[in-house]
């Protein structure tokens, strides 16, 4: 056994194995066998899986100053240098002049001697009582348990040390009593099988059946899966895909798609503004018409008057239902032929709170089906076999206004993590006052737009959307690629 395992052992494996003892780190048996500790790990690894050893990983906790912290300690803390500046009352700025403080610095000083109540402020600053730093400076000589307050200021941090304790077992012992001089050759090279010089030689033995560590290859991230799959999807049922710039103007992102001029959704709480204005098409005045007066729709419009100004306005798109707006125009301009179905996904920006269901920043599935005698059961239709495709089996829709949309609805699925129904997106029939000015006839235009990452997110196993683009690498490592549910 021990012969078969000499044999196994790798030129790092023999370079550790003397040195091997119960009881020491892997950090100790690299400095004594004069290797890299990376080096020591991985051939302790490989130890560990023959059963020489056992490695036991063990973490301490200790704090360190941070940059600012070892400044502080070399010159001294503010409110030490604060205090010993105040011989008499002083103003702030002089003060600030005698000590040579930073901003930052004095405002920490400040606040620490209000707290202790050494201090009082008016005009000028005047010391009330002495203040003992004494557990500060010794917490910044030796930082074992230090006051929080240190920690808070960010004059020291928490630093996590992980080591591995190594364990020999009986047959490690063996091992070390073997002969480990002779030399096996590691590799069989082109000129060995030309010369058969391999015939010659005897090969280190390789235990194909022993855990490696994983290699983890470059791959795109796992929500670039899910969008791939996504379009794969609308593709497959015949979609056409529309894409347009991220930064658009009112006109198309709002007024095309009647939205009114004082919704509150165009309101910087609720919008990205840029500040340079866009340009109108030469045609803007149909939308203008149906704004304020319903132009040829049989409409009232919003009785309204409407501003050039507001419509020059441009935005990061709040929704890609620009896009379906702006591809009614091209069907007209480019006498596109009926029926016809176009989709997107791309990403879209509000202005939101960030919660454990809303992002600033996110993916909206996007799509118009455009033809005669199409009505909301379709729409339903569709929307549950997509959603199907995606997994959710509770689907439900309830009635919504939205100002492009006649008739509207909301489509809720169940958010089994939460245990609550969770609004996915909205669709509906685009109402004349859309579709005439941009399409030149009222056809019936099936519209849709939901939010990507909620639709992903049970897949991956998260129950907040924020999680989806917080870096974790194992997650991203290991995400199993996005496949929808048949």
């Amino acid at each position: 056994m021990t012969e078969k395992l000499v044999k196994s052992l790798s030129p790092s494996e023999k370079k550790v194995v003397p040195h091997l003892e119960s009881n020491q780190t892997v950090d100790s048996l690299a400095a004594l066998a004069g290797v890299q500790t990376v080096e020591a790990m991985r051939a302790c690894q490989f130890l560990s899986n023959k059963g020489v050893l056992t490695l036991e990983k063990k973490q301490t906790e200790s704090y360190v100053l941070t940059a600012t912290g070892q400044d502080v300690a070399k010159r001294g803390l503010p409110e030490e240098r604060f205090l010993k500046a105040l011989d008499t009352p002083k103003t702030l700025q002089e003060i600030q002049k005698v000590a040579g403080f930073e901003r930052e610095e004095i405002n920490a000083a400040i606040g620490a001697l209000k707290k202790a109540g050494a201090i009082q402020l008016g005009k000028t600053v005047e010391k009330l009582k002495d203040v003992s730093f004494k557990e500060k400076q010794a917490a910044l000589k030796n930082p074992q348990n230090p006051p929080k307050e240190l920690i808070d200021r960010g004059l020291l941090e928490k630093v996590t040390k992980t080591e591995y304790a190594i364990t020999l077992t009986q047959l490690g012992k063996k091992l070390q009593t073997a002969d480990l001089s002779k030399e096996y050759a590691e590799r069989l090279t082109q000129e060995d099988l030309k010369t058969g010089a391999w015939k010659n030689q005897e090969f280190r033995h390789y235990d194909v059946t022993t855990p490696v560590p994983s290699v983890y290859y470059g791959r795109p991230h796992f929500v670039q899966d899910a969008i791939s799959a996504i379009k794969q999807l609308w593709v497959e049922s015949g979609f056409q895909e529309m894409k347009g710039t991220m930064a658009q103007t009112a006109f198309w992102d709002l007024d095309a798609l009647f939205v009114p001029q004082d919704h509150p959704a165009r309101e910087m709480q609720d919008t990205f503004y840029l500040k340079q204005p866009g340009t109108l098409p030469e045609w803007f005045k149909d939308i203008k018409a149906v704004h304020e007066t319903g132009g040829d729709t049989n409409s009232t419009g919003w009785q309204a008057s409407y501003s050039e100004e507001e419509a020059k306005k441009v935005l990061l798109r709040t929704h890609t239902t620009v896009l379906s707006a702006q591809m009614l125009r091209k069907i007209k301009e480019e006498n596109i032929e009926l029926p016809a179905k176009f989709f997107s996904v791309s990403k879209v920006f509000r202005n939101e709170t960030l919660d454990w269901k809303h992002l600033f920043e996110f993916h909206q599935v996007e799509g118009i089906v455009v033809g005669e005698g199409l009505t909301l059961a379709d729409l339903i239709g569709m929307q549950k076999e997509f959603y199907k495709r995606m997994g959710f089996t509770d689907v439900r829709f309830r009635p919504a206004y939205f100002p492009y949309v006649e008739p509207g609805a909301e489509v809720e699925v169940y958010h089994p993590g939460k245990k609550q129904w969770v609004e996915l997106g909205g669709m509906g029939v685009l109402r004349p006052e859309v579709v005439v000015p941009l399409l030149g006839k009222d056809v019936p235009v099936l519209a849709w737009g939901l939010g990507m990452e909620r639709i992903i997110t049970g897949y991956y196993e998260l129950n907040d959307l924020r999680h989806i683009y917080d870096n974790d690498l194992e997650r991203l490592r290991t995400a199993p690629a996005y496949q929808e549910k048949q």
